[in-house]
């Protein structure tokens, strides 16, 4: 089942206790067939890089991935982000009003699922290694694996203000690929309490967009289908038009 366990993070039980209950539940499908998102195996890696590196995951991470693409204020854990002064808390609506609330520190823990504090700054150069513009740190060949359609997602053709422009949907390496009308965008969304965030880029145009809020709004979903829309449609009226002229 997608997201097994989370309730046993959010309700701070140890990995290395969470771990064994995965051996008490079937699989929904054969592999390559389906998908379930799941923050606990997310955190997997993380034991996995540390055996064969040596080196903790905050540290590789800063080392392969902070350093080298120049992120200025990206961090790894609860400690990273209490140290940087310029921070935006969270936000929970409730009886119509918003009101600040705790950092939910339990997927703390789970660093490779949601342990990385990060700026739209910090996103923005991110985003510029995922449109091939280092390739030192994100090579070609690594950004053709990661992008490459592994399972359909039917289900992401319902999502709300998604479901008037998108036409297929498929899930890859921690990204979704959707079809939105005549283009292909990448896209990852993430929420935890009180914050969400949102990333897509469109590899042919060179266009990317970022967003993140300290709060838990529906918004996001309304600006980012908003400005894909306009900016989509004013490319290929661009291009129409440059086609009209040339002719």
């Amino acid at each position: 089942m997608p997201n097994a366990y989370d309730n046993l993070i959010e309700a701070n039980v140890p990995l290395e206790k969470i771990l064994p209950q995965f051996s008490k539940i079937d699989p929904l499908c054969a592999p390559g067939q389906c998908y379930g998102y799941q923050n606990v195996l997310f955190s997997l890696i993380e034991q996995v890089m540390l055996k064969t590196t040596g080196k903790p995951y905050a540290e590789l991470l800063q080392e392969r991935i902070f350093t080298p693409l120049q992120l200025p204020t990206a961090s790894v854990g609860l400690d990273g982000l209490f140290s940087t002064e310029n921070r935006a808390m969270p936000h929970v609506k409730a009886r119509g009003k918003w009101y600040p609330t705790k950092v939910a520190e339990s997927y703390y823990r789970f660093g490779p699922a949601a342990g990385v504090n990060a700026s739209a700054i910090d996103l923005g150069y991110w985003l510029i290694a995922q449109l091939g513009h280092n390739p030192q740190v994100l090579s070609h060949d690594v950004l053709q694996n990661i992008s490459k359609k592994r399972v359909k997602t039917r289900r992401d053709l319902r999502r709300r203000e998604w479901r008037r422009y998108l036409t297929d949907a498929h899930y890859a390496l921690g990204w979704r690929v959707y079809q939105f009308g005549q283009d292909q965008l990448m896209y990852h969304g993430g929420w935890v309490q009180g914050y969400r965030a949102e990333i897509a880029y469109s590899q042919e145009h060179q266009l990317g967009l970022v967003m993140l809020m300290n709060a838990e709004s529906n918004l996001i979903n309304e600006l980012g289908t908003y400005f894909w829309s306009g900016a989509l449609t004013a490319i290929h009226q661009q291009e129409l038009d440059a086609n009209t002229t040339d002719n």
